[in-house]
């Protein structure tokens, strides 16, 4: 354990694979007084604790205001050759800043602090800028976390918005105060797509909606899930999120871990017939956090596995008296059909130097511009060659 001080909050630092008792009692005992989300719950980070290997590098750093802990994340470090020419020391917030363990995808990111009192969150500035990095990785933070530190608008921290997007979600309550009847906020379109799904498969018997009730029948609906989930998207060219084999033992492991704290739920719809598909969400005070699916897509194209789906899980939750069914990132286009509303997320980059900021910021507008992909272009390698010995001065 080491110690920092950034004026009136004291900063010490935990390796929470060795202090993990420690890491836990720290961590529970902020997570009743801040307002957080699922994945900066104990749940999550607990499980996702356990699955990294020990060589990776988590740190905890907590804040301390009279000798008690106000404040509290983890940083995760990578030391690596960025564009294979510079050394770069990277830092991810609750993450690990390596691509293959950090594809879980977290979302709602944010630091853990005591929401009753008034945080100085530029003294958690001044620590986060005293450690030794080149480039601090914030992935899917909240807009709340964004504005409190000022990332969106300060400009001597040279910040680099790599992507923004909406979480949208479906304010449930208000299905329950129309009676139950969700089609009639949906558009003319949506309603008349909806009812011809539902009306065809109905040729193959009732619907039925079913949520698993046990770990084993959890484990045995995220398997099927996984294959309808891989079939479909090596169709479509790409590997499908379970081809990462640490994302996928995660997930059987938060469901071990997780599901008996009623914080899992997987879904099955089907007919009496044929599959429809599956849904995997988190549940956590009252909100539903869609985050992987499985459907039995079909060539006619009056099945519509996944608006059927979306569509009675979305009437299983408020009949459960749930509060929000939130479809996390993403725009597309079947999400903002349902929603009532939407939270922005960012995913951000954050530089000391600004050279190594230009340089990133460029290459970002030509892949955009280009759609070039990870493999960098002969075009790209000559600009980042031409680039390579003015940054290289300029960083040392």
């Amino acid at each position: 354990m080491t110690n920092e001080s950034s004026d009136e909050i004291s900063f010490k630092t935990y390796h929470p694979f060795s202090e993990f008792e420690k890491t836990q009692e720290i961590w529970l005992d902020l997570e009743k007084r801040s307002v957080h989300s699922y994945f900066t719950s104990w749940g999550w980070v607990s499980v996702w604790l356990a699955s990294l290997p020990s060589d990776i590098k988590i740190i905890l750093h907590v804040g301390y205001q009279n000798q008690q802990p106000v404040a509290a994340f983890f940083l995760g470090e990578r030391k690596s050759r960025k564009y294979k020419f510079l050394p770069t020391t990277s830092f991810a917030l609750n993450a690990t800043a390596h691509h293959y363990y950090d594809n879980l995808y977290i979302e709602y990111n944010s630091i853990l602090y005591d929401s009753s009192i008034n945080i100085n969150f530029n003294d958690i500035l001044r620590y986060l800028f005293s450690l030794r990095w080149n480039e601090l990785l914030l992935s899917g933070v909240t807009h709340k976390f964004a504005a409190d530190f000022n990332f969106l608008q300060e400009k001597e921290y040279h910040v680099l918005l790599t992507q923004d997007t909406n979480s949208f979600f479906v304010n449930l309550q208000k299905i329950r105060d129309d009676g139950m009847d969700f089609l009639k906020s949906l558009s003319s379109n949506r309603r008349s797509q909806i009812r011809r799904s539902l009306k065809q498969y109905q040729t193959s018997g009732n619907i039925h909606i079913h949520e698993a009730t046990s770990v084993e029948e959890a484990l045995a609906f995220l398997n099927q899930l996984v294959h309808y989930h891989q079939l479909e998207w090596q169709k479509r060219g790409w590997a499908g999120a379970f081809a990462n084999e640490y994302l996928y033992q995660f997930h059987k492991d938060l469901i071990q871990k997780r599901f008996e704290e009623n914080e899992i739920q997987i879904l099955h719809i089907y007919t009496d017939q044929m599959d429809i598909g599956y849904i995997y969400s988190f549940v956590y005070n009252g909100d539903v956090l869609f985050y992987q699916s499985g459907f039995n897509y079909q060539e006619n194209n009056n099945y519509r596995p996944g608006l059927i789906s979306h569509y009675l899980a979305i009437l299983h939750n408020a009949q459960k008296n749930m509060s929000t069914y939130d479809f996390l990132a993403g725009n597309s286009s079947y999400k903002q059909t349902f929603a009532s509303d939407s939270k922005p997320l960012y995913w951000l980059r954050v530089y000391k130097n600004k050279p190594r900021y230009q340089l990133d910021k460029t290459l970002l507008y030509l892949k955009n511009k280009f759609g070039l992909n990870n493999s960098l272009s002969v075009n790209l390698k000559k600009i980042i060659t031409s680039l390579k010995n003015i940054v290289t001065r300029q960083t040392k």
